[in-house]
């Protein structure tokens, strides 16, 4: 009897005791579960956080690297999208920027920020440049309209309006001195203009209120070297490659910040021919064909320091790849000339000379052009035709006629153009795609300067 009691007794409150137990069990794994989201929400947030800091030390390269990480972790990935579009706009990747704003607006992002963003891609191009399109710098200002004025002084200065830019950027100073943009922008203008001298204060100022600022950073390095101030020109290029090593593959020329790496790579290398560094440079040289391998200059100067070993073989190796390319370069084909002459190619060598003699033949031409120009009035057109005549024959010679020519007619779909052409064999991406962007505009809008 007594038996049948426990046994009654325990089997009644069997089921009392499976609840308690479900319910610590349903309690320890919403515990987990909070902890988990929490763990998943602040992996999140310190990504998301790292782009933006990035984003506003103007290293493109590592912001871009942070939100692609925050995107893993976003439910939505409506506001790492977003940012990876501010990425690109400010790289100068329109087409890009415009992709990834549709897939922001899809994910549910902000319809007024995504606007505004758009607004910003035509402001950079030059597109709506109007005075009510400045920020008024009187107040502190977000990031976003940070970008904004950024825009507005790339727009003017993309369609030639150099002194109202510089103006702008001079208000946005007296206005807001513990921002670095306004400094940098000036400066950038400034150097761009051949005024180095007054650009390096500017750049130098930048980077006493934000010493990460990293557009400043290559901005300084630039107008040091032009200064022949090469040991502090070679320390800046090392920190600008120390801030996008390792977030940018140069295999891809078209990634984020791989102009700007690859520019400072090309001229501390420079530097270091000039100090008597040849044989470390060589190897680095060799390793950034391999990199880059269809890169002009890359391949031009190790050419040139091959030439001066008497390695011909070395030097056909290197140019022939780019030749095609490049048909009518002068440089290219004296030094392909040379070398197969060297190796008993007489043929080639023959054939390479007269394309090198017929390119010389041009260039004098041009030089009579010049001459008979300066007792005309200044000419947009003549100054285009010399510049194309350059860009074809002896491309690095051809910016400053470009810039003449774009003082005179800002307008005009084939400076701008031509322009486009002269960074894209220089390799910096982001300056072809601006200047590309705004000749396609004013082609498509039926203006012909």
């Amino acid at each position: 009897m007594k038996s049948k009691e426990r046994s009654s007794h325990t089997s009644s409150e069997h089921p009392s005791t499976k609840w308690r137990l479900s319910r610590k069990i349903g309690v320890i794994a919403a515990v987990f579960l909070i902890a988990g989201l929490g763990g998943y929400w602040t992996v999140y947030r310190a990504q998301f956080l790292r782009a933006e800091r990035a984003f506003a030390n103007g290293n493109l390269a590592k912001a871009n690297h942070w939100f692609q990480k925050a995107s893993r972790w976003e439910w939505k990935k409506s506001h790492s999208t977003f940012g990876l579009a501010r990425v690109a706009s400010r790289e100068g990747d329109v087409d890009q920027a415009k992709r990834l704003l549709v897939v922001a607006e899809n994910l549910g992002y902000s319809p007024a920020a995504i606007a505004s963003q758009r607004n910003l891609l035509q402001l950079q191009s030059g597109a709506g440049i109007s005075p009510d399109t400045r920020i008024d710098p009187r107040k502190q200002l977000t990031q976003a309209e940070v970008d904004r004025q950024q825009a507005y002084i790339i727009g003017l200065s993309v369609l030639g309006n150099y002194e109202q830019a510089i103006e702008v950027a001079d208000a946005w100073i007296d206005q807001s001195l513990d921002r670095p943009e306004p400094y940098w922008l000036k400066a950038q203008l400034l150097s761009e203009h051949g005024d180095d001298k007054a650009a390096r204060p500017l750049f130098e100022q930048a980077l006493a209120i934000n010493p990460d600022f990293l557009p400043a950073i290559s901005g300084l390095a630039r107008t040091l070297n032009v200064l022949e101030q090469r040991s502090e020109a070679k320390l800046q290029y090392e920190s600008v490659i120390s801030r996008l090593g390792d977030f940018v593959d140069l295999g891809d020329l078209s990634a984020v910040g791989a102009d700007m790496l690859l520019q400072a790579r090309l001229e501390k290398a420079k530097i270091q021919l000039d100090m008597g560094e040849t044989d470390p440079v060589i190897t680095d040289l060799e390793q950034l064909v391999q990199e880059v391998p269809m890169n002009f200059a890359t391949r031009f100067l190790l050419a040139t320091e091959y030439a001066k070993q008497n390695k011909s073989g070395k030097i056909i190796e290197v140019i022939e790849p780019i030749l095609p390319k490049f048909p009518d370069d002068i440089s290219l084909n004296y030094l392909m000339a040379t070398a197969e002459s060297e190796r008993g190619n007489l043929a080639r060598s023959t054939e390479l000379m007269d394309k090198y003699l017929n390119g010389r033949a041009q260039l004098d031409q041009l030089t009579r052009l010049e001459f008979e120009g300066r007792n005309q009035p200044p000419d947009p057109n003549l100054y285009t035709a010399i510049a194309q005549g350059y860009l074809r024959y002896k491309w690095d010679e051809a910016e400053p006629w470009l810039e003449r020519a774009l003082q005179l007619d800002p307008n005009s779909p084939v400076i701008l153009a031509g322009i486009a052409e002269f960074y894209k064999k220089l390799g910096d991406q982001a300056q072809y795609r601006r200047y590309a962007t705004a000749a396609q505009r004013l082609a498509e809008s039926g203006f012909r300067g």
